[in-house]
């Protein structure tokens, strides 16, 4: 049997984080953990070392910028993917896939039906394991 996919969602919504994850372990073999700043974002990734970090910009607290600046300084997590996952990038930003690459970080909007929602993540998986084996 497949080791479980660990999707980390990091959002000050804890309301949001249950859409996140009603969508996301609807698909079988994904585990969906919550952190509720960025600050507790980075203890869960060193902890859980998840296969993909959703993490919201706008936080009190640590913000999302800042906890991917550390992500990406840390030799154990610089490897995990992260999306911004945010209402500060519009549908219009991110076209008809849902996803978009600006200033080379991936945006998704929070602007987006589950449907469309779950085939982004389900494609963003795909290309990350075909990129890295």
């Amino acid at each position: 049997m497949a080791e479980k996919k660990k999707i980390l969602h990091v959002d000050d919504d804890s309301g949001f984080h249950y859409f996140v994850k009603r969508a996301l372990e609807s698909i079988e073999g994904w585990e969906v953990i919550f952190a509720g700043d960025g600050s507790e974002g980075l203890i869960v990734a060193k902890r859980e070392k998840p296969d993909l970090i959703l993490l919201d910009r706008l936080m009190p607290g640590m913000h999302g910028q800042e906890m991917h600046k550390m992500l990406a300084a840390s030799s154990d997590l610089k490897n995990i993917p992260v999306i911004f996952f945010t209402s500060m990038v519009e549908k219009i930003q991110v076209g008809e896939s849902g996803i978009a690459r600006i200033d080379g970080c991936t945006f998704m909007s929070k602007d987006i039906s589950v449907k469309q929602f779950v085939k982004c993540i389900k494609n963003f998986m795909a290309e990350q394991k075909d990129a890295h084996g």
